[in-house]
């Protein structure tokens, strides 16, 4: 099933819900897509992703594995997000590499 006004999915992925697909966005493999989610962009999404809830994905972001992105969290840029991680709710919004700063 599709929603939006994007590409159709590919494989076994499913769109469903208030989701919106557009853009340059591609969802493949075995992705979930549901709830209020926005993908958009060149985003890719694959595998056993899982987009739900308010999320918004865009720009070159991947998100593929068992990832689980939900709640009002902003993917975007160059953000690779995969195995078995969990973005969730309020999280900050990923779009890079953040270094790390010892006080």
């Amino acid at each position: 099933m599709m929603a939006g006004t994007g590409c159709p999915p590919y494989g076994n992925a499913n769109i469903y819900g208030n989701a919106n697909i557009y853009g340059n966005a591609n969802i493949h493999g075995n992705a979930n897509i549901h709830g209020n989610a926005n993908i958009h962009g060149n985003a890719n999404i694959h595998g056993n992703a899982n987009i739900h809830g308010n999320a918004n994905i865009y720009g070159n972001a991947n998100i593929y594995g068992n990832a689980n992105i939900y709640g009002n969290a902003n993917i975007y840029g160059n953000a690779n997000i995969y195995g078995n991680a969990n973005i969730v709710g309020w999280a900050p919004r990923a779009h890079q590499t953040l270094p790390v700063r010892e006080r």
